[in-house]
């Protein structure tokens, strides 16, 4: 069975009620780095004004640190950040702050990540463990939009992952 015809079946068992496939060519490399983003989140976060202009400008700037997976490797001081985009230290700082306990950036052991129900750089199979595991804590706020692929991949993992004590097995949603 060709790679088409294995989609074609797949698509055929689906029982998702929205499924878009894509079949084609790759005919130009994009040279612009690109993120998936998961629009009713942002788009509520937007609406009722929980994020304002200035945070999606410190977001959109920590997108473009950030690696495939998630990770903002790169660190920049609150006073860098503001000046390079035109914002007061103080709101760089409240905005970083607020976006965390919003769950929309996580803070794992010091280490920053983008979350992944909200947008994720790259394919979500590079997405590590800890961060869906950090990011089921913020659901209330953040909702997985893909639940039976984090079902499946968090049931496939090899190795027993060490799962926050504070986390109800029972409550995951999915």
């Amino acid at each position: 069975m060709s790679d088409i015809e294995k989609l074609l079946d797949k698509i055929a068992k689906a029982d998702e009620k929205n499924l878009v496939a894509y079949v084609g060519k790759r005919t130009e490399d994009v040279d612009a780095s690109f993120v998936m983003l998961f629009i009713q989140t942002t788009h509520r976060f937007i609406i009722n004004k929980v994020i304002n202009t200035a945070d999606i400008s410190i977001l959109l700037f920590l997108v473009d640190l950030a690696a495939f997976g998630n990770a903002i490797l790169l660190r920049f001081s609150n006073t860098a950040i503001g000046e390079k985009l035109k914002l007061d230290r103080g709101n760089v700082s409240r905005s970083i702050s607020k976006m965390t306990k919003l769950g929309i950036i996580l803070n794992i052991e010091g280490a920053l990540y983008l979350n992944p129900f909200m947008l994720s750089k790259g394919r979500l199979g590079r997405i590590k463990p800890e961060i869906l595991l950090e990011a089921l804590k913020y659901t209330d706020l953040i909702p997985c939009p893909y639940p039976k692929l984090l079902k499946a991949y968090l049931k496939e993992m090899e190795e027993p992952l060490n799962v926050d004590s504070s986390i109800d097995q029972t409550e995951l949603p999915f």
